[in-house]
């Protein structure tokens, strides 16, 4: 029998190389998020970069390091422009703080409880004066709520609401800078048909004078963890955040009296121990020292859940056959073994997504997804051009 050790480890090596961290990411994340850094290290580490070649979210995970310092390690010559980092990207920040607040007061007057989650939720909460890499607001709103709220947003005619499999994306009309919100209308796996689990501990705060909910460190930790896993595993761009979600990870997991037992029943409820542990495997090759023992030890996986890892693997094989595919026969006809490719594919990823319904499930409603794949408008599209794709392939 093939060792599951070897698998996870398989696992957890894709996950890291998916990331696409550079070794100035890594440099950079282990100055930043590290507990013992000090200003010289700083101070020599602006000595082997020149300041224009680095990144956006490179050179705002510097000036936030260099404010939590109060500027000491950074050479006076670069001080103008880490300061102009800073006002930059704090006016970015105030404008996405102040549309979340528009957002946040009508929804509160539909009655809505919105629970904020990963940036905006350290953002508005956790960390409110730091310097971040500008990003999406995501938010959860109570199931049995979401229908009124949504209802409220458009009839001001401020909104516009675009529905989606997993989570609605709303904008504000005629508002620029555009700031995107993503409201989670689905749930994380069946276990959690309500997304109670996250209300549970969740905090209720004002954000300026706003009601609004936080999620405990440990179900924003899992969210944060969990939401990157899924992204790497589907090879969603989250290039974006590559540095900023290891960031709020450290600050969740540093802090005094985290509750690695309160994860363990998250991670257990949701089925979710695999991804965790592939995500927490690598933030601690990432940040040495970050986290502890007691976090692998408490979080060890079931031998039911070591069974679900090759499901990853034959997932991720899968979806990069796919884009084989996608990359070497693009304007030639597709043969039918490709659609059986993309059956195998849509199984492998519902299984991964916790959905058990099983293959006849999957059989009936694969038919939609290939129609969306096709680009075929209407049903009777749709068979005229998978008959015209057969007849040219079998």
């Amino acid at each position: 029998m093939k060792d599951r050790n070897d698998d996870f480890k398989t696992l957890k090596q894709y996950c890291f190389r998916e990331l696409r961290l550079s070794g100035r990411d890594v440099e950079i994340l282990r100055l930043c998020a590290g507990k013992n850094t000090v200003p010289g290290d700083l101070s020599s580490f602006f000595e082997t970069v020149v300041f224009n070649e680095l990144q956006g979210q490179q050179a705002c995970a510097l000036a936030s390091l260099g404010q939590r310092m109060d500027f000491r390690g950074v050479p006076e010559a670069l001080l103008p422009r880490l300061k102009g980092v800073i006002r930059y990207n704090s006016l970015r920040d105030a404008v996405q703080m102040e549309e979340l607040f528009c957002l946040l007061k009508r929804l509160n007057g539909a009655d809505a409880e919105v629970m904020l989650l990963n940036g905006a939720a350290m953002k508005a909460h956790y960390l409110p004066h730091a310097v971040r890499y500008p990003g999406g607001i995501s938010f959860r709103i109570r199931r049995d709520r979401l229908e009124n709220a949504v209802r409220a947003l458009e009839e001001t005619g401020e909104y516009t609401v675009s529905p989606g499999a997993s989570q609605m994306e709303i904008v504000r009309n005629r508002q620029t800078p555009r700031v995107q919100f993503s409201c989670r209308n689905g749930v994380d796996s069946e276990a959690d048909c309500d997304g109670d689990i996250f209300w549970e501990d969740a905090v209720e705060a004002a954000f300026q004078g706003e009601r609004v909910f936080i999620p405990s460190r440990e179900a924003l930790l899992f969210q944060i963890l969990s939401d990157v896993f899924r992204a790497v595993l589907e090879g969603t761009d989250h290039r974006q955040g590559r540095i900023q979600w290891a960031q709020d990870c450290a600050y969740l997991i540093g802090e005094n009296g985290f509750r690695w037992g309160k994860l363990r029943e998250l991670c257990a409820w949701l089925d979710a121990s695999v991804g965790i542990l592939a995500m927490l495997k690598v933030l601690a090759g990432l940040i040495p020292d970050l986290v502890p023992e007691e976090a692998f030890s408490c979080l060890a996986m079931s031998a039911a859940e070591k069974e679900r890892i090759p499901l990853y693997l034959r997932y991720i094989r899968a979806r990069e056959k796919l884009g084989f595919y996608a990359q070497n026969a693009a304007g030639q006809k597709k043969s039918l073994r490709y659609g059986l490719d993309r059956l195998r594919f849509y199984w492998y990823r519902n299984r991964c997504r916790g959905k058990r319904s099983g293959l006849a499930a999957d059989a009936l409603s694969f038919p939609s997804c290939l129609r969306s794949s096709l680009r075929a408008g209407t049903w009777k599209e749709f068979i005229r051009v998978l008959s015209a794709k057969m007849r040219g392939t079998i």
